[in-house]
């Protein structure tokens, strides 16, 4: 059985988001970097369309994944993860315009994917059950299942990236 990935808000809506564990293939067509993004979203379909690039990951799920970047570090304005039995959780805050682009972004997409990369590799893409009105004001958070070692290493990586005392 897969894990569980789920996006809310503090008004209790929720997008289910299915992951694959383990390390998943770079999206096709990303420029390679030595520091990736630590977190983006992207849309996502299973057929193929312009502007979105065939993507397969370790677990062997295959999607569509956009070109077009939704959300990445630079539109988080701060982050924070909470440790679980099985990962973790991760609570972001996003910029006026950061949040503009995601509550846009899943309008006319229900149906869709989104796709969530972590360091540059697709980490899952779950259905897109209904629209998000996203706010700078109002945190997003993902719960996100991982094994012990990773969600540590996922939950340092983000405390680095976004000290609490900023």
């Amino acid at each position: 059985m897969k894990p569980n990935v789920i996006l809310t808000t503090s008004s209790l809506v929720t997008i289910f988001l299915v992951t694959a564990l383990g390390l998943a293939a770079p999206v096709a067509g990303q420029e390679p970097s030595a520091h990736p993004p630590l977190i983006q979203l992207r849309l996502a379909r299973e057929t193929p369309a312009p502007g979105f690039a065939l993507t397969k990951s370790l677990a062997d799920s295959t999607l569509y994944v956009a070109s077009r970047v939704i959300l990445e570090d630079a539109g988080i304005q701060q982050a924070r993860t909470s440790p679980t039995t099985d990962g973790v959780v991760l609570t972001i805050h996003v910029t006026p315009q950061a949040a503009t682009r995601l509550t846009e972004s899943f309008k006319g997409h229900i149906g869709w994917r989104l796709a969530i990369l972590v360091n540059g590799q697709l980490n899952g893409a779950g259905v897109i059950k209904q629209e998000l009105r996203i706010s700078a004001e109002n945190p997003a958070t993902l719960a996100i299942h991982l094994p012990r070692a990773a969600a540590d290493e996922f939950a340092a990586a983000v405390a680095a990236r976004w000290p609490a005392h900023r």
